[in-house]
């Protein structure tokens, strides 16, 4: 019973290829000599490679996306008197970067105060 469910658990290529064995034990035992290999460092490398490329491209869409937030966060709270400013802001593709969206700020209080 126990070998059975190991074997459907398996891809069926995989599983296949363990149906010679008699018992749970031996399969579990032939699986883990096979895919356990801990010092398979090829594999490690690969691995970690994936992983590193994946994390840097995930982490500066977030980073674009954490930005947008602040930016649009800093437009929402402006008084009604920016929303010229507020607009001008909006309709830049991309959108700039909230120190920028804060000089601009800086910049219509300015205009407003002379």
């Amino acid at each position: 019973m126990i070998f059975s469910w190991l074997v459907n658990s398996m891809e069926l290529e995989i599983g296949q290829t363990y149906m010679y064995l008699s018992t749970a034990k031996q399969l579990w035992d032939a699986v883990n000599e096979m895919y356990s290999d801990l010092g398979n460092s090829l594999q490690v490398y690969e691995l970690k490679t994936k992983i590193r490329n994946t994390t840097q491209g995930i982490i500066a869409q977030y980073q674009r996306t954490v930005e947008k937030d602040h930016v649009m966060e800093f437009l929402a709270g402006l008084n009604m008197d920016l929303d010229e400013m507020r607009g001008c802001v909006l309709g830049k593709e991309p959108l700039p970067s909230i120190s920028k969206a804060f000089s601009l700020k800086l910049d219509e209080k300015k205009v407003v105060a002379e």
